[in-house]
């Protein structure tokens, strides 16, 4: 007839579909007597291994009851309610289960008993000790085995040093991290991110992709095997001690092309015509030293990227053409909050004075010159200004450039001086000492009144010709007669 109830429960239990499961006691530990008290309800003995049908050790849940040995329990493989246990309780139960009898260095009997008391302990089932022998005193017993196992235990739930960290990094760039703790290399780790661990480090190649990237830290767990919990009605109720809960961390990782801008720009807002933004040489630190130069552009924009988080001090050492040296040191901070600085510099244009004193005057004696005018022109020959001397001196300020100076208006009577070339390279007096001459007199032409004379004869010039050539004729014919006349009388 038992029997036949017997196999009626375990068709009943398949029905269900909960499995069942049978339990002994192997070996008395009598070094472990343990008392257990809530005040109303008292476990005063010795512990007992107790194990399932195919000799694998299980542990008390609850010691006020006896262990129904051959009884056959209810195995779950989930937290039952009837247990009234916590998620957290049972995941600390496993952990002391895992690090205690049976772990490696842990196989002598004595730590079933360690395993077993710290489990009620963690219970929280009354106040739990041990005594000196069944009925006996309050003692200590197996205090270095307890503070092992409670060390280990309690480093499992210890995390990495990186825990909690939000790393900044650049695109395209290898990173690696030590682990101070010396725990990363008990976690398995994922993100989209290309990371692994090893020698424990965790190393992190960005790709050319911004974003927050989580990477994802989960403990390995010791145990791959699912814990079961036992109950029979009217008897202690067990566990089988399984996987741990995965513990579980996760870090962000900022990827961003983080960068420093310098915008120069004219302090009066003014397109220059020879001055230029572009070439401006800027030196680039942080606080190990020199990291490089940053060079204008003819926009009069220098930029860096890729820049590590941390803070930067940006200088100018070269000034642009036609442009004074800004001697400001700029400080900035590259985070999350602030991944690409933008510096804008106000250049102070290069001035010059330019100084006219004006003589006029002749024979080494000259005198001021007042309202002497002149007319400036840059070197694109646009009309800049027109200034005049008042006391023989003028002054003009002009900026950076070349430029062409005409004298437009002089003193009566008195030469104005050739036009001449200004070059303001330089924040200085241009001083020019300017001498007007007189003016020469221009000749006087006198206009005389042609008069027509009367013809009052022939003046024929062919008659001339022809008697000069008569006279010479009869010369000729003379001479050749008078040497014929001197012969004949010799």
């Amino acid at each position: 007839m038992k029997k036949f109830i017997f196999c009626f429960v375990l068709l009943f239990i398949a029905i269900l579909g909960v499995h069942a499961e049978t339990f002994k006691q192997d070996v008395r530990l009598r070094d472990h007597t343990i008392r257990v008290s809530d005040g109303v309800n008292i476990y005063d003995s010795f512990l007992s291994i107790i194990t399932r049908s195919n000799g694998e050790p299980v542990y008390c849940l609850n010691p006020y009851k006896l262990l129904n040995v051959g009884g056959v329990y209810n195995e779950y493989n989930y937290n039952e309610f009837s247990f009234n246990l916590t998620d957290d309780t049972i995941s600390k139960i496993n952990l002391i289960a895992y690090y205690g009898y049976g772990y490696p260095g842990h196989t002598d009997n004595k730590w079933y008993g360690v395993t077993q008391f710290l489990i009620w302990k963690n219970l929280g089932i009354g106040d739990v000790y041990y005594t000196t022998d069944v009925g006996g005193s309050r003692t200590v017993k197996f205090e270095n085995e307890i503070r092992e196992l409670e060390n280990l235990v309690n480093n499992y739930y210890k995390v990495p040093s990186i825990s909690g960290r939000y790393l900044e990094y650049d695109l395209n760039t290898e990173y690696s991290i030590v682990d101070s703790s010396g725990l990363i290399s008990n976690f398995e780790v994922e993100s989209d991110l290309d990371v692994n661990i090893s020698n424990n480090r965790l190393n992190i190649n960005t790709s050319d992709i911004e974003g927050v990237f989580e990477i994802k830290f989960r403990k390995k767990s010791p145990v791959t095997k699912n814990y079961f919990l036992y109950n029979l009605d009217g008897a202690q109720s067990l566990i089988y001690p399984g996987k741990i809960s995965d513990l579980e961390f996760s870090i962000f990782v900022e990827v961003s092309n983080r960068s420093i801008e310098i915008q120069k720009k004219d302090s009066e807002g003014i397109d220059r015509v020879d001055a230029s933004l572009e070439g401006a040489i800027y030196e680039l630190y942080n606080t190990v030293g020199r990291i490089g130069n940053l060079v204008t552009d003819k926009n009069g924009i220098a930029k860096r990227e890729n820049l590590p988080v941390g803070d930067y001090y940006i200088k100018e050492v070269l000034p642009s053409k036609g442009y004074n040296l800004d001697t400001n040191t700029y400080h900035v901070y590259l985070n999350k909050d602030n991944k690409n600085a933008v510096i804008i510099s106000y250049e102070e244009i290069i001035k010059g004075n330019l100084e006219i004193e004006k003589y006029f005057g002749e024979n080494g004696i000259y005198q001021y010159e007042d309202g002497a005018s002149f007319d400036i022109y840059d070197s694109n020959n646009n009309y800049v200004d027109t200034i005049e001397t008042k006391d023989g001196i003028v002054n003009k300020e002009l900026v950076y450039g070349s430029y062409i100076i005409k004298q437009n208006k002089s003193h009566e009577g008195y030469k104005k001086v050739d036009d001449f070339k200004v070059n303001i390279d330089s924040d200085k007096n241009y001083k020019y000492t300017l001498y007007n001459k007189k003016e020469e007199p221009k000749p006087e032409v006198i206009k005389q009144k042609v008069v027509s004379v009367p013809n009052t004869g022939i003046h024929d010039n062919n008659y001339i010709y022809i008697l000069s050539a008569l006279f010479i004729v009869s010369g000729i014919i003379l001479i050749i007669f008078g040497k014929v006349k001197v012969t004949l009388l010799k």
